[in-house]
Parts: structure tokens; sequence; C-alpha cells
């Protein structure tokens, strides 16, 4: 039995694995494309605080409720993925969106005084 470069095992193996570790590349460099183009508008950066703020990846998850604490850990877990996710497609960009975050909540308190006079 004679085998032919293709038919050898460790070479498919070899080939599959860098078509493979290909393919993973090219999906994440999708992935964060799309997460740029989203962080590209406003919109887009306040609906990722909404998310990153109900998932409060730096506060303390502990409960007197065991499974309120496994409840907290899983949101952190969440936030703290995005929030890595969003440092990888584009440093700087949760401090863009706590300052935007931090000018709106300016503004809004602003008008309210405003509007108390």
């Amino acid at each position: 039995m004679t085998f032919g470069m293709f038919d050898d095992p460790v070479i498919d193996d070899e080939a599959l694995r860098e078509k493979k570790e290909k393919d993973a590349r090219k999906c994440r460099a999708q992935e964060l494309d799309d997460l740029k183009t989203v962080l590209r508008y406003a919109q887009g950066r306040r609906l990722l605080w909404r998310i990153m703020m109900r998932c409060n990846p730096f506060a303390n998850p502990y409960n007197k409720d065991p499974t309120a604490t496994a409840y907290n850990c899983g949101l952190q877990s969440v936030g703290r993925w995005l929030f890595g996710e969003l440092h990888e497609a584009k440093a700087g960009s949760f401090d863009q969106m706590r300052n935007e975050y931090e000018a709106a909540q300016g503004q809004k308190n602003k008008e309210e005084t405003d509007d108390d006079l």
C-alpha cells in the first residue's frame, strides 16, 4: 500500500488544523468588526453602556442569599466578557461611553434644575 501526499493522516491533520485556525481568525475578525461598527454610533454605545451597567461588572456580587450571589456572578461574567470585547475592538471605548453617559446625566440634571426655577 502506498500513500500519496494527501493520504498521510499527519499532513491531513495539520492541514485541517491550519484551516480551522484560519477560519477561527476570520470569524474573530468579523466579530470585532461588527463591534467596531456598533461603537461608531452613539445609539450603539448607549445600548452597550446600558448592558454593561445592568451586568454591574465592577460591584461586589455577594449577597446573603446564595442564589442571588450566583445570579450576580453570572451577570458580572457577561459584563466582564463585554468589557474585554470592547477593549479588544476599540481601546478606550469604555471610557468614551462612560464620559458620554456622565455628560448626558449632567445635561439631564441641569435641565431638571432649570425646570425647578
